[in-house]
Protein backbone atom coordinates (compact mmCIF):
# COMPACT_ATOMS: atom_id res chain seq x y z
CA UNK A 1 0.00 0.00 0.00
CA UNK A 2 0.93 3.65 -0.01
CA UNK A 3 2.58 5.62 2.86
CA UNK A 4 -0.43 7.49 4.74
CA UNK A 5 -2.89 5.00 3.53
CA UNK A 6 -1.78 1.91 5.18
CA UNK A 7 -0.42 1.92 8.65
CA UNK A 8 0.10 -0.70 10.95
CA UNK A 9 -1.39 -3.72 11.32
CA UNK A 10 -3.85 -5.77 9.85
CA UNK A 11 -6.32 -8.46 11.77
CA UNK A 12 -4.15 -11.22 10.52
CA UNK A 13 -0.60 -9.40 12.00
CA UNK A 14 0.17 -8.60 8.68
CA UNK A 15 1.97 -5.12 8.74
CA UNK A 16 2.17 -2.35 6.27
CA UNK A 17 6.00 -2.21 3.92
CA UNK A 18 6.55 -4.92 5.24
CA UNK A 19 10.34 -6.13 3.94
CA UNK A 20 12.57 -9.18 4.18
CA UNK A 21 16.29 -8.29 2.82
CA UNK A 22 19.17 -11.01 2.62
CA UNK A 23 22.16 -9.89 2.06
CA UNK A 24 24.37 -13.07 0.50
CA UNK A 25 27.66 -13.03 0.10
CA UNK A 26 29.92 -15.52 -2.38
CA UNK A 27 33.55 -16.39 -2.39
CA UNK A 28 33.56 -17.51 -6.16
CA UNK A 29 35.57 -20.62 -6.68
CA UNK A 30 37.96 -21.28 -9.67
CA UNK A 31 35.03 -23.04 -11.52
CA UNK A 32 32.61 -19.77 -11.22
CA UNK A 33 30.05 -22.47 -10.76
CA UNK A 34 26.90 -21.74 -8.07
CA UNK A 35 27.60 -25.45 -6.43
CA UNK A 36 30.96 -24.73 -5.35
CA UNK A 37 32.69 -21.64 -3.42
CA UNK A 38 31.50 -20.23 0.09
CA UNK A 39 28.21 -19.07 0.78
CA UNK A 40 26.78 -16.76 3.99
CA UNK A 41 23.47 -15.24 4.20
CA UNK A 42 22.11 -12.63 6.47
CA UNK A 43 18.28 -12.05 6.74
CA UNK A 44 16.46 -8.89 8.01
CA UNK A 45 13.28 -7.88 8.12
CA UNK A 46 11.68 -4.32 8.57
CA UNK A 47 7.66 -3.67 8.87
CA UNK A 48 5.25 -0.94 10.27
CA UNK A 49 4.34 -0.84 13.84
CA UNK A 50 2.47 -3.84 14.47
CA UNK A 51 -0.63 -1.91 16.27
CA UNK A 52 -3.97 -0.58 15.14
CA UNK A 53 -2.82 3.06 14.58
CA UNK A 54 -3.20 5.66 11.26
CA UNK A 55 -1.54 8.78 10.03
CA UNK A 56 -4.53 9.81 7.06
CA UNK A 57 -5.54 13.15 7.76
CA UNK A 58 -8.04 13.14 4.89
CA UNK A 59 -10.34 11.15 2.47
CA UNK A 60 -10.93 11.15 -0.94
CA UNK A 61 -12.07 14.78 -2.16
CA UNK A 62 -10.98 16.88 1.45
CA UNK A 63 -8.44 19.04 2.10
CA UNK A 64 -4.99 17.75 3.20
CA UNK A 65 -3.01 18.96 6.05
CA UNK A 66 0.49 20.72 5.03
CA UNK A 67 2.99 18.33 6.15
CA UNK A 68 2.88 14.93 8.24
CA UNK A 69 -0.75 13.79 9.66
CA UNK A 70 -0.85 13.40 13.38
CA UNK A 71 -0.22 10.00 14.43
CA UNK A 72 -3.45 8.30 16.40
CA UNK A 73 -3.93 4.67 17.96
CA UNK A 74 -7.79 3.85 16.20
CA UNK A 75 -7.38 1.07 19.11
CA UNK A 76 -5.74 -0.71 21.93
CA UNK A 77 -6.63 -4.43 22.19
CA UNK A 78 -6.61 -5.30 25.70
CA UNK A 79 -4.75 -8.46 25.07
CA UNK A 80 -2.96 -7.35 22.02
CA UNK A 81 -4.03 -10.39 19.88
CA UNK A 82 -3.20 -9.07 16.66
CA UNK A 83 0.34 -7.71 18.01
CA UNK A 84 0.78 -11.22 19.57
CA UNK A 85 -0.06 -13.23 16.13
CA UNK A 86 2.24 -11.12 14.28
CA UNK A 87 5.13 -12.01 16.36
CA UNK A 88 4.12 -15.60 16.58
CA UNK A 89 4.50 -15.77 12.58
CA UNK A 90 7.97 -14.57 12.92
CA UNK A 91 9.22 -16.85 15.73
CA UNK A 92 7.56 -19.67 13.44
CA UNK A 93 9.70 -18.30 10.36
CA UNK A 94 12.64 -17.51 11.67
CA UNK A 95 12.88 -18.87 15.38
CA UNK A 96 14.27 -17.36 18.01
CA UNK A 97 15.30 -14.56 19.38
CA UNK A 98 13.44 -11.78 17.56
CA UNK A 99 14.51 -8.71 18.25
CA UNK A 100 12.98 -5.52 17.63
CA UNK A 101 14.83 -2.08 16.59
CA UNK A 102 12.23 0.46 17.63
CA UNK A 103 13.30 3.89 15.89
CA UNK A 104 10.30 5.77 16.63
CA UNK A 105 11.05 9.16 18.12
CA UNK A 106 10.53 9.11 21.82
CA UNK A 107 10.17 12.85 22.91
CA UNK A 108 8.82 14.48 19.53
CA UNK A 109 5.00 15.23 20.07
CA UNK A 110 4.28 17.29 17.43
CA UNK A 111 2.72 14.29 14.88
CA UNK A 112 2.73 12.39 18.28
CA UNK A 113 5.51 10.26 17.55
CA UNK A 114 6.01 9.36 21.06
CA UNK A 115 2.64 8.21 21.11
CA UNK A 116 3.20 5.38 19.03
CA UNK A 117 6.92 4.45 20.80
CA UNK A 118 4.91 4.50 24.10
CA UNK A 119 2.36 2.17 23.32
CA UNK A 120 4.42 -0.16 20.98
CA UNK A 121 6.89 -0.22 24.37
CA UNK A 122 3.58 -1.16 26.74
CA UNK A 123 2.55 -3.85 23.95
CA UNK A 124 5.55 -5.77 24.52
CA UNK A 125 5.82 -5.30 27.99
CA UNK A 126 2.76 -6.64 28.17
CA UNK A 127 3.48 -10.27 25.91
CA UNK A 128 6.92 -10.51 27.81
CA UNK A 129 5.16 -11.61 30.43
CA UNK A 130 3.28 -14.98 29.30
CA UNK A 131 7.08 -15.83 27.80
CA UNK A 132 9.38 -18.08 29.67
CA UNK A 133 12.78 -16.91 30.38
CA UNK A 134 14.94 -16.23 27.70
CA UNK A 135 12.74 -16.34 25.07
CA UNK A 136 10.74 -13.38 25.73
CA UNK A 137 10.74 -10.53 22.57
CA UNK A 138 13.98 -8.40 22.75
CA UNK A 139 13.16 -5.06 22.39
CA UNK A 140 15.55 -1.95 21.42
CA UNK A 141 14.49 1.39 21.11
CA UNK A 142 17.13 4.04 20.10
CA UNK A 143 15.89 7.55 18.96
CA UNK A 144 18.09 7.90 15.85
CA UNK A 145 17.24 11.61 15.37
CA UNK A 146 17.72 12.79 19.10
CA UNK A 147 21.03 10.84 19.15
CA UNK A 148 21.92 12.23 15.34
CA UNK A 149 22.57 15.98 17.22
CA UNK A 150 25.04 14.57 19.28
CA UNK A 151 26.91 13.40 16.17
CA UNK A 152 27.89 9.94 17.65
CA UNK A 153 24.92 7.98 15.86
CA UNK A 154 27.06 6.06 14.09
CA UNK A 155 29.82 5.04 16.63
CA UNK A 156 27.01 3.80 18.61
CA UNK A 157 24.93 2.01 15.47
CA UNK A 158 28.21 0.16 14.96
CA UNK A 159 28.55 -0.80 18.98
CA UNK A 160 24.96 -2.03 18.81
CA UNK A 161 25.14 -3.88 15.30
CA UNK A 162 28.02 -6.23 16.69
CA UNK A 163 26.11 -7.24 19.29
CA UNK A 164 22.89 -7.80 17.27
CA UNK A 165 24.20 -9.66 14.45
CA UNK A 166 26.19 -11.93 16.97
CA UNK A 167 23.02 -12.35 18.42
CA UNK A 168 21.35 -14.03 15.69
CA UNK A 169 24.52 -15.07 13.76
CA UNK A 170 23.86 -15.92 10.36
CA UNK A 171 23.85 -18.77 7.34
CA UNK A 172 27.05 -19.72 6.14
CA UNK A 173 27.46 -23.16 4.01
CA UNK A 174 31.19 -23.97 5.97
CA UNK A 175 31.21 -24.84 9.60
CA UNK A 176 34.49 -23.24 10.57
CA UNK A 177 33.91 -20.24 13.01
CA UNK A 178 37.79 -18.20 12.83
CA UNK A 179 36.62 -15.85 15.55
CA UNK A 180 36.48 -19.01 17.92
CA UNK A 181 40.12 -19.42 17.75
CA UNK A 182 41.53 -17.82 20.66
CA UNK A 183 44.50 -16.49 18.28
CA UNK A 184 42.18 -14.20 16.98
CA UNK A 185 40.86 -12.54 19.88
CA UNK A 186 42.85 -9.09 19.35
CA UNK A 187 40.73 -9.20 16.22
CA UNK A 188 37.15 -8.56 17.66
CA UNK A 189 35.98 -5.05 17.55
CA UNK A 190 35.78 -3.34 20.91
CA UNK A 191 32.73 -4.10 23.32
CA UNK A 192 31.63 -7.33 21.61
CA UNK A 193 34.65 -10.10 23.00
CA UNK A 194 31.92 -10.48 25.77
CA UNK A 195 29.38 -11.56 23.50
CA UNK A 196 31.46 -13.60 21.28
CA UNK A 197 32.36 -15.91 23.48
CA UNK A 198 28.59 -16.76 24.65
CA UNK A 199 27.82 -17.13 21.05
CA UNK A 200 26.08 -20.17 20.60
CA UNK A 201 26.03 -21.50 16.59
CA UNK A 202 23.35 -23.55 15.53
CA UNK A 203 24.58 -25.82 13.01
CA UNK A 204 22.87 -28.13 10.57
CA UNK A 205 21.96 -31.67 11.54
CA UNK A 206 25.17 -32.44 9.88
CA UNK A 207 27.33 -30.21 11.51
CA UNK A 208 28.03 -29.06 7.81
CA UNK A 209 26.34 -25.58 8.24
CA UNK A 210 26.30 -22.94 10.48
CA UNK A 211 22.62 -21.18 10.51
CA UNK A 212 21.05 -17.91 11.09
CA UNK A 213 18.52 -18.61 14.41
CA UNK A 214 16.07 -15.84 14.84
CA UNK A 215 15.50 -12.52 13.17
CA UNK A 216 15.86 -8.44 13.72
CA UNK A 217 12.39 -6.77 12.57
CA UNK A 218 13.31 -2.84 12.79
CA UNK A 219 11.31 0.22 12.63
CA UNK A 220 10.70 3.87 12.27
CA UNK A 221 6.95 5.48 11.20
CA UNK A 222 7.84 5.26 7.49
CA UNK A 223 10.25 2.05 7.50
CA UNK A 224 12.00 3.84 5.45
CA UNK A 225 14.83 6.90 5.76
CA UNK A 226 15.80 6.26 9.83
CA UNK A 227 15.28 2.31 9.11
CA UNK A 228 17.23 2.50 6.04
CA UNK A 229 20.49 4.22 7.21
CA UNK A 230 20.43 2.98 10.99
CA UNK A 231 19.39 -0.47 10.90
CA UNK A 232 19.48 -1.97 7.34
CA UNK A 233 23.22 -0.28 6.25
CA UNK A 234 24.70 -0.18 9.41
CA UNK A 235 23.72 -3.67 10.64
CA UNK A 236 24.12 -4.88 7.30
CA UNK A 237 27.89 -3.87 7.36
CA UNK A 238 28.67 -5.09 10.60
CA UNK A 239 26.94 -8.38 9.72
CA UNK A 240 29.37 -7.96 6.40
CA UNK A 241 32.30 -7.66 8.06
CA UNK A 242 31.55 -11.20 10.29
CA UNK A 243 30.71 -13.08 7.10
CA UNK A 244 34.01 -11.98 5.30
CA UNK A 245 36.02 -12.03 8.05
CA UNK A 246 34.85 -15.87 9.18
CA UNK A 247 35.41 -16.46 5.48
CA UNK A 248 39.15 -15.81 6.18
CA UNK A 249 38.90 -12.72 3.95
CA UNK A 250 39.07 -10.01 6.57
CA UNK A 251 41.68 -10.06 9.11
CA UNK A 252 39.72 -8.14 11.34
CA UNK A 253 35.38 -8.10 11.59
CA UNK A 254 35.42 -4.28 12.22
CA UNK A 255 33.86 -2.06 9.68
CA UNK A 256 37.06 0.57 10.04
CA UNK A 257 38.95 -2.46 8.13
CA UNK A 258 36.87 -2.52 4.97
CA UNK A 259 38.36 -0.28 2.06
CA UNK A 260 36.98 3.05 1.76
CA UNK A 261 35.57 2.32 -1.92
CA UNK A 262 34.11 -0.91 -0.83
CA UNK A 263 32.12 1.15 1.49
CA UNK A 264 31.14 3.72 -0.44
CA UNK A 265 29.63 1.05 -3.09
CA UNK A 266 28.20 -1.14 -0.09
CA UNK A 267 26.14 2.28 0.62
CA UNK A 268 25.39 3.04 -2.16
CA UNK A 269 23.66 -0.17 -3.10
CA UNK A 270 21.59 -0.16 0.54
CA UNK A 271 20.45 3.48 -0.59
CA UNK A 272 19.03 2.29 -3.81
CA UNK A 273 17.50 -0.67 -2.67
CA UNK A 274 15.97 1.95 0.05
CA UNK A 275 15.00 4.06 -2.98
CA UNK A 276 13.48 1.41 -4.29
CA UNK A 277 10.91 0.52 -1.23
CA UNK A 278 10.27 4.37 -0.95
CA UNK A 279 9.18 5.22 -4.35
CA UNK A 280 6.99 2.38 -3.57
CA UNK A 281 5.74 2.90 0.18
CA UNK A 282 6.09 7.35 -0.22
CA UNK A 283 6.32 8.42 -3.74
CA UNK A 284 10.00 9.48 -3.99
CA UNK A 285 13.19 8.32 -3.32
CA UNK A 286 15.00 8.22 0.23
CA UNK A 287 14.68 11.64 2.14
CA UNK A 288 17.79 11.09 4.25
CA UNK A 289 20.25 8.82 3.31
CA UNK A 290 23.48 7.77 4.57
CA UNK A 291 25.35 10.82 3.70
CA UNK A 292 22.83 13.02 5.73
CA UNK A 293 23.85 11.01 8.87
CA UNK A 294 27.46 11.39 8.06
CA UNK A 295 27.34 14.82 7.25
CA UNK A 296 29.12 14.89 3.84
CA UNK A 297 28.45 16.97 1.23
CA UNK A 298 26.03 18.90 3.61
CA UNK A 299 24.59 21.74 1.37
CA UNK A 300 24.38 19.19 -1.82
CA UNK A 301 22.27 16.59 0.64
CA UNK A 302 20.42 18.89 2.26
CA UNK A 303 19.17 20.20 -1.50
CA UNK A 304 18.07 17.13 -2.03
CA UNK A 305 17.01 16.12 1.12
CA UNK A 306 14.73 19.02 0.42
CA UNK A 307 13.57 18.17 -3.28
CA UNK A 308 12.81 14.69 -1.69
CA UNK A 309 10.21 15.90 0.79
CA UNK A 310 8.29 18.16 -1.56
CA UNK A 311 8.45 15.06 -4.48
CA UNK A 312 7.23 12.94 -1.36
CA UNK A 313 4.59 15.62 0.00
CA UNK A 314 3.35 15.82 -3.82
CA UNK A 315 2.75 11.72 -4.36
CA UNK A 316 1.35 11.72 -0.95
CA UNK A 317 -1.20 14.85 -1.64
CA UNK A 318 -2.14 14.01 -5.25
CA UNK A 319 -1.50 10.57 -6.29
CA UNK A 320 -1.43 8.35 -3.51
CA UNK A 321 -5.46 7.63 -3.96
CA UNK A 322 -5.03 6.44 -7.68
CA UNK A 323 -2.25 4.03 -6.58
CA UNK A 324 -3.58 2.56 -4.25
CA UNK A 325 -6.66 2.03 -5.61
CA UNK A 326 -4.26 0.32 -8.69
CA UNK A 327 -2.63 -2.11 -5.98
CA UNK A 328 -6.05 -2.94 -4.89
CA UNK A 329 -7.36 -4.04 -8.32
CA UNK A 330 -3.97 -5.72 -8.31
CA UNK A 331 -4.73 -8.00 -5.25
CA UNK A 332 -8.22 -8.53 -6.23
CA UNK A 333 -9.56 -6.39 -2.72
CA UNK A 334 -10.40 -3.06 -5.13
CA UNK A 335 -14.28 -2.60 -4.08
CA UNK A 336 -16.88 0.12 -6.14
CA UNK A 337 -18.50 2.39 -4.20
Amino acid sequence: GTRFLKRGTNYKGAVANDVETEQIVWEVSNSGSLNSGKFSAFVQRRGSVPLFWSQDSMHRGAPMVVGKPPIVIDRVEPNALTTAIHFQDLRRKYGHPIIVLNLVKRMEQKHNENLLHDNFCKTIQYLNQFRHSGHCIDYISFDVSRCNKTGRVLQQLDRLGQRVVLATGWFQNFPSLKFRDPSNLNSIPFGAEDIVYRFEPEMSSDNRMLLQHGIVRSNCVDCLDRTNVSSTIWFRKAALCWQLFSMGLLDCPSPQSLNNEFCRSFEELYDEHGDTLAWQYAGSQLVHSIKTYKRTAVFQERSRDVLQTLSRYYSNTFSDFEKQDGINLFLGTYRLV
